[in-house]
């Protein structure tokens, strides 16, 4: 397996054999593929001397990235429910015509969305609140 990285030794790409690349790389084991795949745009190599390695903590830094997509995802997802959210409460004919509990159900439903980056479980395993019917 190829390694692509630019000249900070960021990783920045794989590719498995029998690709052939201009750009910079090192070739390691397939058996790392896994790993590696995840810590793309995220790790960078170890300078050894005489060449470039795997940082001997890749696992832990490709935990590290799979969390923050995760966070990025849910943050995004997030946002899209609170656009949606926005078109029906920022429109006042519509929403004008909701009952108080309505408005005090779709103004809790906001807040619990603005609220579900610091829910248990976040970014893993939460819970997202229910759109009031």
């Amino acid at each position: 397996m190829l390694i692509l990285h630019d000249e900070n030794n960021l990783i920045t790409g794989i590719q498995t054999y029998p690709l052939i690349t201009n750009l910079t790389h090192i070739i390691i084991d397939d058996s790392n593929f896994d790993v590696v795949s995840k810590s793309v745009n995220y790790a960078h190599l170890v300078d050894i001397g005489n060449g470039l390695e795997l940082p001997v903590n890749i696992e832990i830094l490709a935990e590290e990235k799979e969390l923050i997509d995760l966070t990025d995802k849910a943050r995004i997802d997030r946002d899209f429910k609170l656009m949606q959210l926005d078109s029906i409460v920022s429109n006042p004919l519509r929403f004008n015509g909701f009952s108080d509990e309505q408005k005090t159900a779709y103004a809790d439903y906001r807040q619990a969305l603005l609220d579900i980056t610091v829910s248990e479980g976040f970014p893993t395993n939460m819970t997202w609140p229910e759109i009031p019917d």
